[in-house]
């Protein structure tokens, strides 16, 4: 349950990012105007008001009084379009955060966009570090949907958010619900290294009787990077006995750490290539990648385990064994056959962008991908011949092709490939 919450939390933060900015910018009225509108009668032109003055951004800062009125409005489409003006405001709306705050139990859906609680905690998230004090208070509440939005919010404002520490600590020591104790974790995730005190706090939840709690403190962990150098031990235990998810989010988290998890870390990821579940082994081989040499003895294990067909995750394999060996041939080799058999193209496309200029023989195949029906084939296919260089430059006439595509990102990703390419030349970008 909760790992679907927070997959939807965080889908919806992002919508709460973009869906109102699709609107056209009204250039009929002025701001005075539109904010007398949030006066209306009809709920309908109190949105509508609400909504262009957020597209007016930073230039809409002298109606912050008016929106924190709005956000109150009996019409939940009228709050959640004052919550989202007020996000474009970002420090200016710090005036807001009290009603921002009482916002957090809106649980009512409007006809267009998220509930209130999510835009009311992303516009939190927005205003940053002045919102912190309030959140930190909020984050403590046992009404699951306020401490949800509260650590949605602190997570969104990330290091800057370290005043909270001491609140999120107090949650996780009180014993308090599940609901609370993971929004807690996943706000201390949020603000990552810098919240490392709570690290002890973490390794406890670990064993917590809920297995949704130990793998949100695993993903907490490792977030922090090598500041979590304490939890080793007992996230390398949980590789080996946690339920799978569990088991995935804790061999990430050592890979995550680096490093610092030592020959013995190592020793257990090289031992999950074997777990009986393709998502273990895949995370396992991911973590391995970030390791450097310490990971060295892990190649002929992956080598076999790709031979043997054991590891679907055969793209990420490729990246590992490239990142340990530095040799380009049994990668490619590998990379070719995912975006030839469409087995995994997104990924086999990002490892080839990152091997650079050692990825020429793949130029073609990329090339071809740039006519793919899948937006998706189309973004990464021309990320990656960007980050190849020179060797790419062959396919600038087809990058041009797709500055008219349908898709923003795609135009963008062709955008700043053919900028990339024509800056170089094969004389100067050899590998």
């Amino acid at each position: 349950m909760w790992c679907k919450w927070f997959v939807l939390a965080g889908a919806m933060l992002w919508a709460a990012a973009v869906w109102a900015g699709e609107a056209e910018v009204s250039d009929q009225k002025s701001l005075a105007e539109w904010v007398d509108l949030l006066g209306s009668e009809d709920a309908a032109e109190r949105a509508s008001a609400a909504q262009q003055i957020g597209q007016l951004g930073a230039e809409a800062a002298e109606a912050v009084p008016a929106l924190v009125k709005a956000v109150a409005d009996p019409d939940p489409q009228v709050r959640v379009y004052a919550a989202w003006a007020l996000a474009r405001l970002s420090t200016d709306a710090e005036p807001a955060v009290p009603a921002l705050i009482d916002m957090l139990d809106d649980a009512a859906h409007p006809a267009v966009g998220p509930p209130g609680w999510v835009m009311a905690s992303y516009a939190l998230g927005q205003i940053g570090p002045g919102a912190v004090p309030a959140l930190a208070k909020a984050v403590q509440s046992h009404d699951p949907l306020v401490c949800r939005g509260a650590g949605s919010a602190l997570h969104l404002i990330g290091a800057e958010a370290r005043p909270a520490v001491p609140a999120l600590m107090k949650v996780l020591e009180e014993g308090h619900s599940s609901d609370t104790r993971i929004s807690a974790i996943y706000a201390l995730k949020g603000i990552g290294p810098e919240a490392k005190a709570a690290v002890p706090l973490l390794i406890k939840a670990l064993d917590c009787e809920d297995f949704h709690t130990q793998y949100f403190a695993a993903q907490a962990l490792g977030a922090m990077g090598k500041e979590a150098q304490a939890a080793v031990p007992a996230l390398r235990r949980k590789v080996k006995e946690g339920v799978a998810s569990v088991r995935r989010h804790a061999a990430a988290a050592l890979g995550d750490i680096g490093a610092a998890i030592g020959e013995e870390g190592v020793q257990t990821l090289i031992e999950a290539l074997h777990d009986p579940l393709e998502p273990v082994r895949e995370k396992a081989v991911i973590a391995l990648s970030k390791l450097g040499a310490l990971a060295e003895p892990a190649i002929p294990v992956i080598r076999q385990a790709l031979a043997g067909r054991t590891l679907a995750a055969r793209a990420q394999a490729a990246r590992t064994l490239w990142r340990l060996t530095g040799e380009a041939d049994e990668a490619l080799g590998i990379l070719m056959v995912e975006m030839d058999e469409a087995r995994d193209p997104l990924t086999a496309a990002d490892v080839l962008g990152e091997m650079g200029p050692a990825a020429a023989p793949a130029v073609d195949v990329l090339t071809q991908r740039l006519s793919s029906r899948d937006a998706d084939i189309r973004l990464y296919a021309a990320r990656a011949l960007g980050r190849i260089g020179a060797p790419a430059q062959a396919a600038i006439e087809q990058l041009k092709g797709l500055l008219e595509d349908s898709e923003k990102d795609v135009r963008q990703a062709a955008a700043e490939a053919v900028k990339k390419l024509k800056g170089q030349s094969p004389e100067t970008d050899q590998p």
